[in-house]
This record gives structure tokens, sequence and C-alpha cells, in this order.
């Protein structure tokens, strides 16, 4: 029987480590100013209070689930399932969130991990993004366009990582108003 466990060790028998995290490739999507700041350490949301509401949110969300996973230390997986057994067993991944105002960030981010475990040989896999609160859920599937989504925006987030300054930004954004790196970036 094909279980987590199982895929966390198949995952764990690959010997080369993830260059980037799933938040950097939320923050690619979102802001690349935030992006920024972040592989820079400056990590402003240990202590923002809308991060701690939505880790609460996961934590609560779906009980019988194999949650908060990590993988190679660099992605933290909400959810996983596993159907079916052997070479038939099929992986479910799940990212839960507080709504769908960055939906794009947050189905790359997902992209992102099915993409990974894939190059890990995990596979079928699939992914899930669920908002409980909106009691809304969306399938994310792993397609070939999707694969070169993801690797533009892997290559994009090394481009803003190299960059000796924060990437420019002109004005404050819509996002701007509920982010932890607002001070950091407008003062």
């Amino acid at each position: 029987m094909t279980d987590t466990h199982d895929i966390l060790e198949k995952t764990a028998s690959f010997q080369t480590s993830l260059q980037v995290r799933g938040t950097e490739v939320h923050y690619g999507v979102l802001c690349e100013r935030k992006l920024w700041w972040f592989t820079r350490g400056m990590e402003q949301e240990h202590g923002y209070d809308r991060v701690a509401e939505g880790r609460l949110l996961q934590e609560e969300t779906y009980a019988g689930r194999s949650r908060d996973l990590m993988l190679d230390g660099a992605l933290r997986i909400d959810g996983l399932d596993v159907e079916g057994e052997g070479i038939e067993a099929v992986v479910t991944v799940h990212e839960v969130k507080m709504s769908r105002g960055a939906r794009r960030a947050q189905r790359m981010q997902l992209l992102y991990y099915l993409y990974a475990l894939r190059q890990r040989a995990v596979d079928p896999v699939q992914g899930v993004l669920e908002y409980p609160k909106e009691r809304r859920r969306e399938d994310v599937p792993l397609t070939p366009q999707a694969v070169v989504e993801v690797e533009e925006t892997l290559q994009r987030v090394a481009q803003v990582r190299a960059l000796p300054a924060p990437p420019e930004v002109p004005e404050p954004m819509s996002v701007c108003k509920k982010c932890a790196y607002q001070e950091l970036c407008w003062g």
C-alpha cells in the first residue's frame, strides 16, 4: 500500500535539494520587490496576524489528512493524500488559502509543488487549491503549459535574487494594503 510516508521516503532518496522555496515562487508572482526583501532574510511575516490566521486555518482544516509536510527543507505542503496502491497511486497536493485574492500566485506555488514532486518521480500528481472560508476548491493540473510557466517563474526568481537592489515599483499596488512588507517598501 502506498501512503504519505512512502511518498516522502521516495522524495528523500534524491540527493538534489530544491534551490527555490515555495514562498519565493508565490512572492515572485505576487510582488518581485517582496521577493527580493524575502531572499535577503527580511521575513516580515513571522509576527504578522494575517499569516498566523492562515496557519491556524490550515491546521484546523481537514483534520484527517497528512498536513504541513516538508520536502527537501524548501517546500511546506499544506496537505497530501494518496489514493490507490503501487504504480496506480495518485498523489494529491492540497494548498489551503484564506481567500482567492492572490489566486495567480497561489496557483503557481501549488504548480511548483507538483513540478517538484514530478521531478522526484512522484507521478501521477495533481493539486487542489482550497478556500475553506469560502467553501470553494479549484483543481490545478500540472499540464505541459503549466510546466513551462513554472520554469519561467523559477528563472525570474533567480533573476530577482541576483539584483543588487530591490526592483522598482512606481507606486503602491492593491496588494500592498495587506502586506507585512508595506512599511519596508513605502515607509
